[in-house]
């Protein structure tokens, strides 16, 4: 029996993870997204973890989100998987937005002063703010995408014309969400939660427990390439590791009226990061078999950006490639059908 668990797809910023959202969006009689929910607590909230809305108070008020806990989010989520019985959740946000950042401080959120954590042991190597019990709850799944094609499509959000929708000018390592996503995998990984079984390559014959739940769920982390070269074969191994229903090509692709509205309804927060996934028609694309080498790609920055922005964007990818090349090793390889 398949997990009946919320999924919860973490990813870095710009993996094309709403264009993937945009997949299960086509599922919407059987699945239900819940787009980036920890944005609010992140950004806005009281006890919010990101520095970018210090010292702008009416933005906050008026975002709506400036009162919006951790606790607050987990409720709202574990609210409408009640109210949705007849549904699968699919919940996709950034690790980044649940991890402390590099020197600051830790711990759990303080609003979940009280709640049941797990054992001291386990609890003090948490490196999320929500506590261990209440991660057991999802079904986790991961998706990358390389460091050389995020992070200047990232910067671009940060400049003129984007800037002007995003209202976001300025970027570094803190906005990557490489470091975090690791963090929260390997510590994902230790207590059980992923593992050891990899999506597409260990064969395993899972035991459920009373509720029917799986005990052994897959690692399944997605890289953004593999998926937009080869969207079937990933989506269908995805769909395969999580238990829910492949209905084909059917689900790589929309472009009703209907379809365009639920999205822009979705992605409404967060203006102009989700224009792509927005006006996109299908999943996939021309994808480069190869990368440029690294004197070629800084050329291309330089004459994009200008020299100093790409000094800036060459030093984000190269700090951020180790991350993302151990994340890469657990990535669900593309099954190929013979010629």
């Amino acid at each position: 029996m398949a997990s009946l668990r919320p999924i919860f797809l973490l990813a870095h910023p710009r993996a094309c993870s709403s264009a993937f959202e945009r997949v299960m969006m086509t599922q919407k009689d059987r699945i239900l997204c819940i787009h980036e929910p920890f944005s609010g607590a992140f950004f806005m909230g009281p006890e919010r973890l990101s520095d970018r809305f210090d010292g702008r108070e009416y933005e906050r008020v008026s975002s709506g989100m400036d009162s919006v806990t951790y606790r607050d989010t987990i409720e709202g989520i574990i609210r409408i998987c009640d109210s949705n019985p007849d549904k699968r959740i699919f919940i996709k946000d950034m690790a980044y937005f649940m991890v402390h950042q590099p020197g600051s401080r830790s711990g759990l959120a303080e609003s979940f002063a009280g709640v049941a954590s797990g054992t001291d042991e386990v609890q003090l190597s948490n490196v999320s703010v929500i506590p261990l019990e209440i991660l057991r709850k999802f079904h986790f799944t991961f998706l990358i995408r390389h460091p050389v094609l995020a992070i200047p499509s990232y910067y671009r959000c940060t400049i003129p014309p984007k800037s002007e929708v995003t209202g976001v000018t300025q970027y570094s390592n803190a906005d990557t969400g490489y470091k975090e996503l690791r963090k929260l995998f390997d510590y994902l990984h230790i207590c059980g939660i992923v593992g050891p079984s990899i999506a597409g390559r260990t064969r395993f014959s899972p035991a459920t427990m009373s509720d029917g739940q799986l005990q052994d769920v897959e690692i399944c982390m997605i890289d953004a390439e593999d998926l937009l070269r080869y969207p079937e074969s990933i989506v269908q191994q995805y769909c395969a590791s999580t238990g829910l229903h492949y209905s084909g090509k059917d689900m790589m692709k929309w472009n009703t009226v209907e379809e365009h509205m639920y999205a822009r309804d979705a992605f409404a927060t967060w203006k102009g990061f989700h224009d792509d996934a927005i006006n996109s028609v299908k999943l996939g694309g021309n994808v480069k078999n190869q990368h440029p080498s690294a004197a070629e790609q800084d050329q291309i920055w330089r004459e994009e950006f200008g020299v100093v922005a790409a000094q800036l964007i060459r030093k984000l990818v190269d700090e951020n490639m180790s991350d993302y090349e151990y994340l890469k090793q657990f990535a669900v390889k593309p099954q190929l059908s013979p010629n």
